[in-house]
């Protein structure tokens, strides 16, 4: 299974410029570097700005935006040792691998496109014998 969204060890600023004019929907998993053994999800997501103040944070009905642009995200992955699951946050939802909770996450988590140019995408593919 080729894991191209994983790119390992890259801090947030790092990430955030990498990020930074990206297409929505465009993302990348690395270590996380607040918690260790974690990971992080960065990505790129439509950012609306609206020309009416909102009655409620809730409330969209008859508001137009007037702005739209991207911002840029992360989300926590954690990793339990106790039972070697992977926990994605604020949701809690947790999965055997963080292969498995990518692909069942990606439509909840907006997550498209992933990132080109792994360096690590030879540690997922299988080698032939």
């Amino acid at each position: 299974m080729a894991c191209n969204w994983f790119h390992g060890d890259i801090g947030t600023k790092e990430a955030e410029r990498m990020l930074m004019g990206e297409i929505p929907g465009r993302f990348f998993v690395r270590f996380s570097t607040t918690t260790p053994g974690g990971f992080t999800i960065s990505k790129s997501m439509y950012h609306l700005q609206f020309s009416e103040e909102l009655e409620s944070d809730l409330l969209l009905v008859g508001k137009k935006p007037t702005d739209s642009a991207t911002s840029i995200r992360h989300q926590r992955i954690s990793h339990s040792l106790v039972d070697d699951k992977y926990t994605v946050h604020p949701s809690n939802r947790s999965y055997n691998t963080l292969q498995d909770l990518i692909a069942v996450e990606t439509s909840e988590l907006q997550l498209l496109h992933p990132y080109p140019g792994s360096k690590y995408l030879s540690l997922f593919v299988e080698q032939e014998v």
